[in-house]
């Protein structure tokens, strides 16, 4: 990592910088980190550099806002066209902001989350406004205070979104002591509905009030159709007075059934022959035995027999299903509209229906319905001037909080941009974070403890097979965790570079454990792998890994396909020795089980003599035997080992965290310091005791004894 300290004015340092960045600002600074260079943002000052820096030098120009973990209303505020992506315009703009609500930076330096009052800009208009509000938060504190913190300005924010009148002009039930105001509310928020209030109840505002009352004029003016001079009296709407709504809905409910009984009568006067498939038509698959499927003939079934004379008789076999209901429309509507009320002919229903027509008309015209279950003797009393007046007063009143609550925004919005403006820079301009082991990136997700080692870098995940498709051209071994809480229906997937210590167990449906950025704890495990060389020794062995794979297959093959002949050999003689006589089948038997030893016994003899050969060749000479063979080795690992070398270098974090939505400019090569930082064994703790140095040691033993009786039979033999 190549640090440039000085200016580029300074002569020495622009030929380590490539041409393109030259024409940046003389005070600008760049560290080639991961083989790229990136701008050093340390201060105010290199932030103002970034606004005039090509954002094609930009580590990063687009970045989903959900994997980044800083404040969520920081994050909501850059993110100004909520799309749910930052983007370089939006950061720019962030800083622009910043810089001119500040005039002393020396608290953007640092990322404090307090403010000194002398370091507000009064010439912003915002500057103002947050000046405001910090005058009056100091006049609440001690004498002498001069901060305002983050803390006091959000405990500030809090108790006003909790007042039962908002800064947003939206009324609570509870802004107002007196009883009918307050139901006021409470049937105008449960009929024409309400807004949101801070505090995350539903409450009144001037449009839901406005509306209420356009809505209460017309169910008014509605209602009046409808109502009778007296309860005696009758109108077009109202055939039967003030009884009319009770016999309508006794017509309603029973009118289909009707309509459906005389279209049967109509056939019937066609055909009488079809009165009895009307009335006998049961199904077949009827279960006389279920509940539900009784219920359902009665239901499909004829209101009475039709006839020829279009008359229901009401004293006439009635279907059970439908009694009550033609008992109620007896009592409301055919009692007292006609002579007689044992029967209802095909006429007189029709002429009954027309009656009920102009007030079917008039409910289905209802304006206002909305207020209904208020009734209209309520509604009137809420129109009364001094109900609204109240109301109007109370949201007049909300409004005035407003600019009191503008004035703790901008300076919540200022103390945000403090603290959190260099760091967001330093994980999107810049990349900084990422390559310092004592820090972490605002990306990162946690730590994996799996297969005995931590895993310190992980990313979300959202798409699992896009993301895949650009983690194998990064060169680097990945593992995809599907993460589980106990108690928590979430699930989350992170992707988890190996970049240290092989492969070893890690393999798909390995469990372990993940612990979050928040302490938090996920159960772990491996749904799918990527396969990379992880290091050196690794990437110099796949090739051989991988022959030997194939010749282990095919020895295993080999192995597998012998022993199935010979146990079907051994079968066959055994079952050849049972089924034979002791006469004459047992010499046929024993000449079988001899050939099978002798052949045996050939196969061990030709192992022997090709072992034996060897060793004679090599007692023969020796050292010029283990050296060729030495060298023929080498010759073969030395391109293996050039190519692992550069691959190992060519590792790309940034296809890493473009697979989570990143959009990446430069590459980002992973260094062997990360390396060494993202996949770590931690060492057992100083002091500890234990076998393993034992173990090697009696292996190193038991490794020297074979090898020095191997040299004296060399050097011995005859």
């Amino acid at each position: 990592m190549l640090l440039l300290p000085l200016p580029l004015s300074v002569g020495h340092a622009l030929d380590r910088v490539p041409d393109q960045m030259q024409d940046s600002s003389p005070s600008a600074r760049f560290t080639k980190t991961g083989r790229a260079y990136q701008l050093d943002i340390a201060t105010a000052a290199d932030l103002r550099i970034a606004l005039d820096l090509d954002e094609a030098h930009w580590v990063a120009i687009s970045a989903p806002v959900d994997t980044l973990h800083l404040d969520a209303l920081f994050l909501q505020l850059v993110d100004n066209d909520h799309d749910g992506r930052l983007k370089p315009r939006e950061l720019k703009d962030a800083i622009r902001w910043c810089l001119e609500v500040l005039c002393d930076f020396r608290g953007l330096d640092a990322s404090d989350e307090s403010v000194e009052l002398a370091s507000i800009n009064l010439r912003a208009e915002d500057g103002k406004r947050a000046h405001q509000a910090a005058t009056k938060l100091l006049l609440q504190q001690e004498e002498g205070a001069t901060h305002v913190s983050l803390d006091q300005v959000r405990q500030v924010r809090l108790q006003i979104e909790g007042m039962p009148v908002s800064e947003r002009g939206i009324v609570l039930p509870e802004a107002t002591d007196d009883p009918t105001i307050r139901q006021f509310v409470e049937d105008l928020t449960a009929t024409v509905g309400g807004v949101e209030h801070p505090s995350g109840a539903m409450g009144l505002d001037e449009e839901h009030l406005g509306q209420f009352l356009a809505s209460a004029e017309a169910y008014l003016a509605w209602d009046a159709q409808g109502r009778a001079p007296d309860e005696q009296s009758c109108t077009d709407i109202l055939p039967l007075g003030s009884a009319t709504s009770a016999a309508f809905a006794a017509l309603a409910g029973v009118r289909a059934k009707i309509d459906e009984y005389f279209a049967q009568c109509e056939a019937v006067k066609l055909d009488d022959r079809l009165a009895d498939r009307i009335t006998g038509s049961v199904s077949d698959q009827t279960d006389f035995a279920d509940l539900t499927d009784l219920r359902a003939l009665l239901q499909r079934a004829s209101l009475s027999r039709p006839n020829a004379e279009l008359i229901l008789r009401f004293d006439e076999s009635i279907n059970p299903w439908y009694t009550d209901s033609i008992a109620r429309l007896r009592e409301h509507v055919v009692g007292p509209m006609l002579d007689n009320g044992d029967q209802l002919t095909h006429q007189q229903w029709q002429q009954t229906k027309q009656t009920f027509a102009a007030y079917e008309g008039w409910l289905g015209d209802q304006r206002g319905a909305e207020l209904a279950p208020l009734g209209s003797e309520r509604v009137r009393e809420y129109l009364e001037a001094r109900t609204a007046d109240a109301v109007r007063d109370l949201i007049a009143h909300s409004k005035q909080t407003t600019f009191v609550f503008d004035n703790i925004r901008a300076l919540e919005k200022l103390l945000l941009f403090q603290a959190n403006l260099l760091r967001l820079a330093n994980n999107f301009i810049s990349f900084p974070d990422l390559y310092d082991p004592e820090r972490r990136a605002v990306f990162e997700m946690g730590t994996a403890i799996v297969d005995g080692r931590r895993f310190n870098f992980a990313v979300k995940v959202t798409d699992r097979a896009e993301h895949a498709k650009l983690a194998a051209t990064s060169s680097i071994y990945v593992m995809y965790l599907e993460l589980v809480r106990q108690g928590s229906e979430q699930q989350l997937c992170v992707a988890v570079p190996v970049t240290a210590g092989g492969q070893g167990n890690l393999c798909v449906g390995k469990r372990g454990v993940f612990e979050d950025i928040e302490g938090q704890h996920w159960d772990a495990r491996i749904v799918q792998i990527i396969e990379n060389p992880i290091d050196l020794g690794g990437a110099i062995t796949a090739p051989y890994r991988r022959l030997a794979r194939i010749f282990t297959g095919k020895i295993d093959s080999l192995i597998s396909s012998t022993e199935e002949r010979f146990d079907e050999n051994a079968e066959q003689t055994m079952s050849a020795v049972s089924t034979a006589g002791k006469s004459a089948a047992t010499p046929a038997a024993g000449a079988a089980v001899g050939g099978m030893l002798m052949g045996g016994g050939i196969a061990v003899a030709a192992l022997l003599s090709a072992v034996t050969y060897i060793s004679a060749k090599i007692a023969e000479n020796p050292l010029s035997i283990l050296l060729g063979v030495l060298g023929v080795v080498l010759l073969l690992m030395l391109p293996a080992t050039i190519r692992a070398f550069f691959k190992l270098r060519q590792r790309d974090l940034s296809a890493i965290l473009e697979g989570s939505g990143w959009a990446i400019n430069t590459r980002m090569r992973l260094t062997r310091r990360q390396a060494l930082t993202f996949t770590a064994r931690p060492p057992y703790p100083k002091g500890s005791r234990g076998r393993r140095a034992a173990g090697w040691l009696i292996a190193l033993l038991i490794f020297a004894a074979v090898a020095a009786v191997g040299a004296w039979r060399l050097t011995h033999m005859p």
